[in-house]
């Protein structure tokens, strides 16, 4: 009888430790039928449908700068000028995917491929001076999206000096060589992605080498670069920094980098939210973290944060350009800074800790 009663105790003993030991996937990760909901939405309903739109434009920006090099005047360099803001537009909604295929043989991220800033003003200028029109260098501060803005717009708007300068036949061949650059990368990320679709969307790991691990780390690595290199950095807001960078600022010369930085901070919510192509699909971080005990509260603070940068935004107005606002209104710029910083532990942090996933990078910035 005594035998039995320590049997009863060391079982029940086993039992209690089981139950306290749990992994953390069962505590933590959410059920893996949410992963697979999530990623499939993620993949389908936003990766893809952004990577076409993508295409589209970047197809249309073609033409436009064909038809500009081809028949040289204002109309047509407005005309060009649009296409570029549209295709960089969309760009917005695509530039947190640097993983899987929007990763180079180099391992280098589609965000240094073709989004890359501040760009070299001194080494585009000798590529067309020298007639070098490759892309096929360590050079990523001489092409992309943002070489284009150089190119194509005035600091001071003027747009009879850009017309003036596309004079040379060079500058011409360089510029169709950039875009044709731009279409080379989005062709085959669009092409690249129909394939790796399936694998992404079935890896129901979340190990850090797993796709929900890599996609959650470059979400919160592009939350921080949109944070940390498009108000922080021109700002002049880092503990080293005694003046601002405005030349550092994003689209400096087409005037438009506020545009781009709320486009931006959009695409960041619409993923954690779920929102793409299908409005009857929307399956995001919200509902990962709904899935979690204790998630709720998280996506209650998360949103209440966003709300808060929101109302900071408000005080920087559309009709002023970001440069404007360092220079003359900075001190709704440091609030908006303030916001994202307070921020950035929802999605980094206290996000990472609820869905069991590690952050893998360093911002740098000990956010």
């Amino acid at each position: 009888m005594k035998k039995e009663i320590t049997y009863f105790l060391v079982l029940v003993t086993m039992l209690l430790m089981s139950s306290c030991t749990k992994s953390p996937e069962t505590l933590s990760q959410g059920s893996t039928d949410m992963r697979l909901r999530f990623l499939k939405n993620i993949g389908r309903n936003i990766i893809l449908p952004e990577y076409a739109k993508l295409k589209v434009n970047t197809d249309s920006l073609l033409i436009a700068t064909r038809r500009f090099n081809n028949f040289t005047n204002e109309t047509n360099l407005i005309s060009l000028q649009n296409s570029w803001d549209q295709a960089y537009s969309q760009y917005m909604r695509c530039n947190a995917f640097n993983f899987g295929p929007g990763r180079d043989a180099l391992d280098k991220e589609l965000v240094n491929q073709i989004g890359l800033f501040p760009v070299s003003i001194a080494q585009i200028e000798k590529k067309i001076s020298d007639a070098n029109y490759t892309s096929n260098d360590f050079a990523r501060d001489t092409r992309g999206f943002l070489v284009l803005d150089y190119l194509l717009f005035d600091s001071i708007q003027n747009n009879s000096s850009t017309i003036t300068r596309y004079s040379d036949t060079k500058r011409k061949i360089f510029t169709d060589s950039v875009v044709c650059h731009l279409k080379k990368t989005i062709d085959k990320l669009n092409l690249d992605w129909s394939s790796y679709i399936t694998v992404f969307e079935n890896d129901q790991s979340t190990a850090a080498s797993s796709n929900i691990a890599s996609f959650y780390n470059e979400f919160v690595a592009n939350y921080e670069l949109a944070k940390n290199y498009k108000v922080q950095q021109p700002a002049g807001l880092r503990a080293d920094q005694t003046s601002t960078v405005v030349k550092s600022l994003e689209a400096y010369y087409s005037g438009k980098s506020l545009k781009y930085f709320k486009l931006h901070l959009q695409h960041l919510n619409d993923i954690w939210e779920g929102n793409g192509q299908d409005p009857l699909n929307t399956t995001g971080f919200d509902d990962y973290l709904n899935d979690i005990p204790g998630g709720n509260q998280l996506v209650a603070d998360t949103r209440n944060s966003w709300n808060e940068i929101q109302l900071a935004l408000e005080n920087i107005p559309d009709n002023q350009t970001l440069e404007y606002n360092i220079n003359n209104n900075i001190e709704s710029v440091k609030t908006l800074y303030t916001k994202l910083s307070n921020h950035t532990k929802f999605y980094k942090s206290e996000l990472s800790s609820k869905i069991g996933i590690d952050i893998t990078y360093s911002s740098g910035d000990n956010d």
